[in-house]
């Protein structure tokens, strides 16, 4: 005796799959790194607008020549690699080349990691195009003697 399974009769074609007169939805995925990332961007927006700020009020007080750069560097507790440096180009281009060596003394004593053949090759070339050798070999002195490098 033969089984037999009913199955019920069904046409199906395209239009079973895509009807143009049913209205589709686009599935809707929420993540919770979107509202996540949103934050981030605006967490990383207002550091980099802080950081603006910083830069521009380091620039106005180094501009009162009256101003030790030492001074400003420690009373704003301590400047980025690229505020260092751009405050380095600042001073030589206003003829305070010479307050270059100090600042730049204090500015790796605050980050060991700071004291580097990088660092010190980039002052020292710094020093010696602005003519001041007898700085630039106090510096290349430090490197050897005091840092060992």
């Amino acid at each position: 005796m033969a089984m037999c399974m009913h199955i019920p009769s069904t046409t199906i074609n395209h239009k079973t799959f895509l009807n143009p007169l049913t209205p589709t939805t686009k599935p809707h995925f929420s993540s919770p790194h979107k509202t996540h990332l949103s934050k981030h961007n605006i967490v990383q927006f207002n550091h980099v607008h802080q950081k603006g700020t910083l830069k521009i009020k380091v620039f106005e007080k180094l501009n009162d020549k009256e101003l030790d750069p030492v001074q400003i560097l420690e009373n704003d507790g301590d400047w980025s690699s690229g505020l260092f440096w751009a405050v380095v180009g600042f001073l030589n281009q206003t003829s305070r080349s010479k307050c270059v060596i100090k600042v730049f003394d204090r500015w790796i004593s605050k980050d060991g990691s700071r004291v580097s053949e990088f660092n010190y090759e980039r002052i020292i070339r710094l020093l010696v195009e602005e003519g001041l050798v007898g700085y630039a070999v106090m510096a290349l002195k430090d490197m050897k003697d005091i840092h060992g490098i």
